[in-house]
């Protein structure tokens, strides 16, 4: 595994043809590891340890702030619940939630700098 794209296309193929389990909770996370190292190569994002109350966690990181997206559940989360899944469309809205970071961003880079009278 790269972290190519192309494997979108097997993840979702594993998932249709319920390979694994829903009572492998580990085994589904680790689906979601790879659609997170995917996520990470393609949009510029990093793994990082979360920790809060609850425990540890790992989640993908958008630059140096504390917008988090979470991969790892992503498809175990969905398996259990029953709901469909699309690989490429969990990828397709973490694309757009880190474009609409992007931009939010470009917009305070781009404000006029403020003239100071002493």
């Amino acid at each position: 595994l790269e972290g190519s794209l192309s494997e979108i296309y097997y993840l979702q193929k594993i998932i249709d043809r319920q390979l694994i389990p829903e009572s492998e909770k580990f085994d589904l996370q680790a689906l979601g590891v790879v659609l997170g190292d995917i996520m990470a190569r393609n949009l510029g994002l990093r793994w990082v340890k979360v920790e809060d109350r609850y425990g540890h966690s790992r989640a993908l990181q958008f630059e140096n702030t504390q917008n988090l997206f979470f991969p790892v559940t992503m498809i175990s989360r969905r398996i259990k619940s029953g709901t469909p899944i699309s690989v490429q469309a969990l990828y397709d809205d973490t694309e757009k939630g880190v474009k609409a970071l992007i931009y939010e961003r470009s917009k305070y880079r781009q404000l006029p700098k403020p003239k100071y009278t002493y």
